[in-house]
Parts: structure tokens; sequence; C-alpha cells
């Protein structure tokens, strides 16, 4: 009987292992030795043993058994998995990029001049530089009288920038204005306006004589000096004594530069 017993629980205790896998036995508390259970001795027919009630028989060829309670003294733990709670960040929509238009290539603003000062027709503003230096004057002999001395043009000498404030070339004689790349334009006088400043220099009109090189100056067919400051010779002139030595004179002024336009 002690066997069937055993057999009986051991299958019930498998029973729950399998219906219920994800139990986890927790370390059970100390429990003391539990006495030995003393013979059980066969229940007569149709008596409990205990209160006198009838207790139904059992077929033929089986046992009857009297299991007792079970005790709460194994702790049961069930192992629940946590699901980790991700969480969600809203789509802000984006509205669409508008197409950008393409930028239209910046053009100088051609100056307002006289007449005289004009490009010929068919040229196109293609530069516009601020020159920044000194007009060179030499003492020498007047050509009406050879007995007066006063103070010649000779040439100028200065640097040109661009609209940026960025070195781009040079002035000199010839008069010459070369580029940064080499390129040169000589040029000769064509028109002249003696401006609203009498203190400053005139302003010129000039053509190509000739160029030089491939590169910004080598295409010029016209150029203006216009905007002067500066530059004039001294009023007081000169004497003999000083015959050949030079001076200079700070002067600024704006070259405008035309090529053949489209």
């Amino acid at each position: 009987m002690k066997q069937q017993f055993a057999s009986i629980i051991a299958a019930l205790a498998f029973a729950a292992l399998v219906a219920c896998p994800a139990i986890a036995f927790a370390d059970p508390p100390p429990v003391a030795p539990v006495a030995p259970v003393a013979p059980v001795a066969p229940v007569p027919p149709g008596n409990n043993g205990n209160k006198g009630t009838p207790t139904p028989s059992a077929p033929p060829g089986t046992l009857a058994l009297s299991l007792p309670p079970v005790v709460p003294e194994v702790l049961v733990a069930f192992a629940v998995p946590v699901v980790p709670v991700i969480p969600v960040i809203p789509v802000i929509p984006v509205a669409p990029i508008a197409p950008v238009a393409p930028v239209a290539p910046l053009v100088p603003d051609v100056p307002e001049v006289s007449e005289a000062l004009k490009p010929p027709a068919g040229q196109r503003l293609s530069l516009e530089t601020v020159g920044i230096g000194v007009q060179i004057y030499e003492c020498k002999p007047a050509k009406d009288d050879p007995k007066r001395f006063e103070w010649v043009y000779k040439a100028p000498e200065a640097e040109l920038f661009d609209s940026a404030g960025k070195r781009i070339g040079r002035h000199y004689a010839g008069p010459t204005w070369e580029a940064s790349d080499g390129s040169k334009v000589v040029g000769e006088i064509k028109g002249r306006d003696d401006g609203p400043d009498p203190g400053a220099i005139p302003w010129l009109l000039l053509s190509a004589k000739s160029t030089a090189g491939n590169g910004v100056f080598s295409r010029i067919q016209s150029i203006q000096r216009l905007h002067t400051v500066g530059g004039k010779a001294p009023a007081a002139g000169c004497v003999r004594a000083q015959a050949g030595n030079e001076t200079r004179v700070a002067y600024e002024a704006g070259y405008y530069f035309y090529s053949a336009g489209p």
C-alpha cells in the first residue's frame, strides 16, 4: 500500500509540472522532520472510521484511500515574464521644401555719365573696380615758356580692388591696367569731363589701344575713370631748382571696364 500511495503522489506531482511549465519553485523554508506514518488499517465497508456516516463502497478489486489535506508548506512562485514597454514617439509631418529658384548673376550698375564719357553702343559693363594710390608728377619746363617750370603729369601708381575689397590687380604707366591673372589692357583717352569736384582729377573715357594675356582684362574694349578724389598736381607749381623732381599726390577713383556685349 505504501508503494501505491507514493506512486500516486509522484504521478500527481509530475502532472502538475507538465501542466504548468512556467512555475518555478522557490526554496522552501526549513521544515521540521515528519514523523513516520503509522500503517493505515483497512476501512470496513459502510464506515468512514470516524463519524459513522455511510461511505460509498469501492468497486471490487480497488483500494479506497483517504488522502490527507494539502499542507501549504511549499511556496510556489509564478515566473511572469516582464515585457518591456517601448515608448511611442509621435511622427511630426514635415512640409515639403519648395524648390529654390536659380539666382541671376549680379550685374554691375552702369553709372550715369555725360555723353562724352559713354562707351560705344553694343558694349556692356563687365567689371567695376576701385583704384587707390598716387598720381605722379615731375617738375619740367612749361611747353609754352621754357623758362617757367611746372608739375607735369607722369604716370599713375595704384592698386585695384573689387567690390568686396579684394585686390585684383594694379594700375601704372601707359596707362595700363594689369589683373592678377596676368591679363592687361592699355588705354588711350577718348573723352574728358571735369567732374563735380574741382579739387580732383578729371573723369575720363578711354578705349583699349592694346590687350595682352588671357584673363579678365584681355577682352576689355573701353574704360571709364569716374568718382575721382584728389590726385591733382600742386597748385603752387615748381622752380628750376626742382627740375626733374617728382611729387606723388594721393588719389582714389572708380574704374569701369566694358567688353563686347551679347
